[in-house]
């Protein structure tokens, strides 16, 4: 059955989405960015301190007379880490150091009346008293932006000059005289008509803004077009005010990348909260899958998972459940069919021991000899079927069992008396007052069997030590001896029902391979764990684990 919606797909129209998401956060930023051009693109404090700036060199520049522009343009070149210059209407120089402006920055400038600078190096600019006399007002393209606006009226025919309005004619006779000034103030002055000009320093309207990158050397200019007023009653001078820096940020002052990184994490956040949801639900998925391959690796099959998923990942659990079911039907059968097996052979057994007790008692010395190891193969077949006959009532029927609080020292002693009886010495260390929760019968069955395998194969090479503590909520029973230990290679394997390790298959070592299988069986259905490991440097360690309630 083919999944509804695959992960593959599922992945990809979320990237997708993903993906259209982030288009449309970055249309938005860029339209939002070039929609109010210059102003927008530089936001925040950095566009507002870019004018400032601006003003207060205007300010300044109105406030000192020519011989001192260089020394105001020095000044706020070295506090904010650019180069400012100041251009005329003919592209001259007139203040800051001579360069030689790129021709993409010529391009943003205002066009030059005619006869004036064509390219090249910039030149300095007239003396004082030329300003605001000979030039003709021609910016580059009329009305269409990129130049100074036009004033209301058009100049006279055959007059120089920049247009004037009736009001700037009736000024224009006062010349390019500097207003008086009080505690570094403009005092505003009466002109022809009662017309007063109060108007601060650097409050002129500031016309355009442009950013330009040139090459050969690499660098980055903001030009501003203001116009300075050297006089009350005289004529605006046109001018590009020009902050020259060889990085785009300039500390800051053109640009702030600021805004921009933390907008680019906000963004990484946004997709980790958009991926979030899928990415959860896929690890929550494989991780709930992964416990359940485990338990089912442990002998836990009546596990299950969710198959509710439209994917590969609620097929893949689909998959696990009908393998665990049918995995817990084939163990099921098999302990089954052993518990079948051993209680049919009870009763055949019983008949041929009574025979061969008959047998002994009417038999000659010379047949004794041989009745007793048919007595002996008997017997063997007989605890064999009793072992098969306890993994089988553990296994197959564990809500039958009936747990109790197990007082562990009493179970233990119990267990080390029976079998170390003329075997090897046994030393139990556990305290008098610890309880589990456990049945008494399949617990003394387990530590009996886990003493006996320790006294066959590590009884001569020291005592056996059981201790217990307790550790949270479990009890923790812990059975050591000092023998050679298991291979590594078989001990996740030991548990097993009929595994043996190879040496040990000889009939007066090694059994049939189902101690310490009851072991675990009986321990798991009491509703704890059996694991082993060897001792450094030598010897095996058994552990079980008990709840205590």
């Amino acid at each position: 059955m083919n999944a509804r919606f695959p992960l593959t797909a599922k992945i990809l129209t979320w990237f997708s989405l993903n993906l259209l998401l982030l288009m449309l956060i970055v249309w938005a930023g860029l339209r939002f960015s070039t929609s109010s051009g210059f102003d927008s693109f530089m936001a925040g404090h950095v566009g507002g301190r870019v004018e400032s700036t601006a003003r207060a060199i205007m300010a300044e520049l109105e406030a000192a007379p020519r011989a001192e522009w260089n020394g105001v343009l020095a000044r706020r070149s070295q506090a904010h880490g650019v180069k400012f210059l100041l251009l005329g209407m003919e592209h001259e120089i007139l203040a800051g150091e001579e360069v030689d402006l790129p021709e993409s920055l010529r391009m943003q400038l205002p066009r030059p009346p005619r006869g004036g600078a064509a390219g090249g190096l910039a030149r300095r600019g007239p003396r004082p008293n030329e300003l605001g006399e000979g030039d003709e007002y021609s910016p580059r393209g009329e009305g269409d932006g990129r130049g100074f606006p036009p004033p209301g009226k058009r100049a006279p025919a055959g007059k120089k000059g920049p247009p004037q309005s009736d009001g700037e004619n009736l000024l224009a006779n006062e010349g390019n005289r500097r207003p008086p000034m009080e505690d570094g103030n403009f005092v505003p002055r009466s002109g022809p008509l009662g017309m007063e000009k109060q108007d601060p320093p650097g409050s002129a309207p500031i016309h355009r803004r442009f950013l330009v990158q040139s090459e050969n050397p690499r660098a980055y200019w903001v030009g501003l077009m203001i116009a300075l007023r050297p006089g009350v009653h005289g004529d605006h001078q046109r001018a590009t005010l020009l902050a020259r820096s060889e990085t785009f940020s300039a500390g800051g002052f053109f640009f702030d990348y600021r805004p921009w990184l933390l907008s680019c994490a906000g963004l990484v956040a946004l997709c980790g909260l958009f991926w979030l949801p899928l990415i959860s639900g896929i690890t929550r998925s494989i991780a709930q899958l992964t416990r359940a391959t485990r338990q089912i690796a442990d002998g836990q099959f009546d596990v299950r998972v969710d198959e509710t998923r439209t994917d590969e990942l609620g097929q893949l659990g689909g998959a696990i459940n009908r393998m665990s079911t049918r995995l817990e039907g084939f163990v099921s059968g098999q302990k089954r069919s052993l518990g079948d097996i051993a209680h049919e052979l009870c009763s055949p057994l019983a008949r041929l021991q009574m025979s061969v007790g008959i047998l002994e008692q009417n038999s000659s010395p010379e047949q004794k000899a041989c009745l007793d190891d048919v007595h002996e193969e008997v017997q063997h077949m007989s605890d064999l079927v009793n072992e098969l006959l306890s993994i089988s009532k553990a296994s197959l029927k564990p809500g039958n069992i009936k747990r109790q609080p197990v007082n562990v020292k009493h179970v233990a002693e119990s267990a080390a008396k029976r079998e170390a009886a003329n075997k090897g010495e046994v030393i139990v260390e556990v305290p008098p007052d610890l309880v589990c929760f456990a049945s008494p019968e399949l617990l003394q069955r387990a530590l009996a069997n886990l003493l006996r395998n320790a006294l066959r194969y590590a009884g001569d090479e020291g005592p056996i030590t059981v201790t217990a503590r307790r550790e949270g909520s479990s009890v923790v029973i812990t059975i050591t001896d000092l023998g050679p230990g298991v291979p590594p290679a078989h001990l996740d394997r030991i548990f097993d029902a009929f595994y043996r390790i190879e040496p040990d298959r000889a009939r007066n070592t090694g059994g049939a391979g189902l101690g310490l299988a009851i072991v675990k069986t009986c321990i798991e259905a009491c509703g704890g764990t059996a694991t082993a490991k060897n001792r450094q440097p030598r010897g095996l360690e058994v552990k079980l684990t008990l709840p205590v309630q």
